[in-house]
């Protein structure tokens, strides 16, 4: 566990800064989003402790979309001078990962949904909810598809409709993300990034990695569709009940939450929920998820690369539940018009 005091006049950020040995000037080349990320972690491990019928960290608000509007830092991420905050070691070396190794970044409100795979890209351009057209270089990816971690999960003979044994074990593997910063899904074979670094790709080069990445990201959402609907919605549509079952399924005792946070917690749930489902029927279906799958592999310079990495998926999570539209509606927009555009028309 590590322990950061909280001095006089200090916020949550500026205790880690110090506790990391960050400079002032370190801190200016440290972007908004790359805080977002770092307090989204934060509120991770207050949560866990919650959970463990820790105190609450925070005496205010945990607004992790707020944390650049300085008029909320009066009741935002609130913490009494000479408080000891806990952090989990594991939650704690991803923070010291983001602050010391992100130096620069766009901040989410210019960014745009630029995709980049391994020397092999499309240009396209969609338009996310209303939103203003985003131009997106649209990234390619592979034929096996092997979720890489300490236990690799190989999807090379899921079928296209997905199973729910495959869905659990990329659960599970976003589940380790939140203590294993070395945990990552991977998208991409070794056939496929030989492909995708030839140069002088032809076009039939490229709609081979397209097809082949656009039928791994489906294999992936579709089975992750089939193991929530199954373990939580007994085989049936997952409803925001459900998705709620899930996304909670690995909290050890939500018992000793107040109402109030129980609240807040619901209120999360349902924002993500909303946003996953884009058609707003109630219900979270195969291509939706697939569509966010696809929208988690995205790097902190908004450029895909075939892997759904440990900061890339906290990146996604602050976004996700934030009650503002933000990028991550355009990156679900984008998704799924990429994936199932030409047989909606």
């Amino acid at each position: 566990m590590t322990n950061i005091s909280i001095n006089s006049g200090q916020g949550v950020t500026q205790a880690i800064a110090q506790n990391l040995g960050l400079s002032k000037e370190d801190c200016k080349k440290i972007n908004l989003s790359t805080w977002q990320s770092v307090m989204t972690l934060v509120d991770q491990a207050n949560t866990q402790g919650l959970q463990n019928k820790k105190t609450s960290i925070f005496g205010g608000g945990n607004n992790v979309q707020s944390i650049g509007d300085k008029s909320s830092w009066k009741s935002n991420f609130q913490v009494q001078a000479g408080q000891t905050m806990q952090i989990d070691d594991n939650i704690f070396s991803k923070i010291k990962q983001l602050l010391t190794s992100s130096k620069s970044e766009q901040t989410p409100q210019t960014q745009t949904v630029s995709q980049t795979g391994a020397a092999s890209s499309v240009s396209q351009t969609t338009s996310a909810q209303g939103a203003a057209k985003t131009s997106a270089t649209q990234s390619v990816s592979e034929n096996s598809g092997v979720y890489k971690a300490k236990n690799p999960v190989l999807v090379e003979n899921t079928p296209l409709e997905g199973d729910a044994k495959t869905g659990k074990a990329a659960a599970q593997m976003l589940d380790n993300m939140l203590t294993d910063t070395n945990a990552e899904i991977s998208i991409t074979s070794d056939s496929w990034r030989e492909l995708a670094a030839k140069p002088n790709k032809s076009a039939e080069d490229i709609k081979q990695l397209n097809t082949e990445y656009n039928a791994n990201i489906q294999k992936l959402g579709n089975s992750m569709t089939k193991y929530i609907s199954e373990t939580f919605a007994n085989g049936g549509d997952i409803d925001s009940a459900a998705f709620m079952k899930f996304q909670n399924s690995g909290a050890t005792d939500l018992s000793g939450l107040t109402a109030e946070q129980q609240a807040e917690l619901k209120n999360s749930n349902d924002i993500a929920f909303k946003r996953i489902d884009l058609n707003g029927d109630g219900k979270i279906d195969q291509k939706e998820m697939s569509a966010f799958m696809h929208a988690l592999d995205f790097d902190e310079n908004n450029k895909m690369g075939g892997t759904i990495k440990s900061e890339d998926y906290f990146r996604a999570a602050s976004q996700l539940d934030d009650p503002n539209q933000n990028l991550m509606d355009k990156k679900l927009a984008y998704c799924y018009n990429k994936l199932y555009g030409n047989e909606e028309s």
